[in-house]
């Protein structure tokens, strides 16, 4: 992936609801997304940072899709430009604060995990 910007990358994460465990009062409103380094440390992902609301990251729960789609760009571009290994493909979803869980498994097959992302060779 040599010669790329990556213009957009949207992950979307469908919510899975039982109605005891994990219904729609019971989880988190936000969520983060972090990736380990090389020497173990965790990151949070760059977007989380790029304004004080998050509003280009994302993370809120979409309450009509019942999905979260975070926007990670930064991250991807990152990975890509990476050529120590530092960086791996894994991201891990976590709650800032508070006890708050939620599951990811489509109970629709019509909302799949999904990455999407455009990019540029130059």
């Amino acid at each position: 992936f040599k010669n790329i910007v990556v213009n957009r990358a949207e992950l979307t994460l469908p919510i899975y609801f039982d109605d005891e465990s994990f219904k729609p009062s019971t989880i988190p409103s936000q969520l983060v997304l972090r990736y380990t380094g090389k020497d173990g440390s965790k990151y949070i992902v760059p977007e989380y940072y790029y304004d004080q609301y998050q509003k280009f990251f994302g993370g809120q729960r979409d309450t009509i899709k019942d999905i979260y789609m975070f926007n990670v760009p930064g991250y991807l571009q990152e990975y890509f430009d990476d050529a120590t290994g530092a960086i791996k493909p894994e991201l891990e979803v976590f709650q800032l604060s508070g006890l708050r869980n939620a599951a990811f498994r489509t109970s629709k097959s019509s909302i799949p995990v999904k990455l999407k992302f455009t990019y540029t060779r130059f």
